[in-house]
């Protein structure tokens, strides 16, 4: 059982490495696409960005050693204050709606034909950024399981 934790577990890890960078390069070929009128995107250009914010977050990790806790605290401050920045005009400027709609109510605009692949496709996007954090939860709990039940 600690063995396939092991396995799935570095698994999840490199996917969600390799899917992070992915999704950052097919941002940063979006941008180019809206901002550039007579660019064509080819497939080769998304491979190129990839390596390209690879190899950023490399050089970030090996040369920025030394100012990475420095970039770090900036980034939480800054963070923590476009929360607020964000938040508050979005619940006092944003429509309202009621408990009912919020809570109950649900929208196929996917165009899929059943309510539930859409609902779990949905559901994705949201599972993906918790890929990483689960899997530093759940090794520590199985490993504890594990050393009770050799007693």
């Amino acid at each position: 059982m600690l063995t396939l934790l092991g396995w799935v577990s570095i698994f999840a890890r490199i996917s969600v490495c390799a899917s992070a960078a992915f999704v950052a390069a097919q941002m940063i070929q979006g941008l180019i696409i809206l901002n550039v009128e007579n660019y064509e995107p080819l497939r080769w250009h998304g491979t190129m960005l990839y390596w390209m914010v690879l190899l950023i977050a490399v050089l970030v990790n090996i040369l920025g050693i030394r100012v990475f806790p420095h970039i770090e605290t900036a980034a939480f401050v800054f963070h923590i204050c476009l929360f607020f920045v964000l938040l508050v005009p979005l619940v006092y400027l944003s429509p309202r709606s009621t408990a009912k709609f919020v809570f109950a109510d649900f929208e196929n605009t996917g165009g899929w034909n059943s309510n539930g692949i859409s609902w779990c496709l949905g559901l994705l996007t949201s599972a993906w950024s918790f890929v990483g954090e689960y899997l530093q939860h759940v090794r520590p709990t199985v490993l504890s399981n594990a050393d009770i039940s050799r007693n």
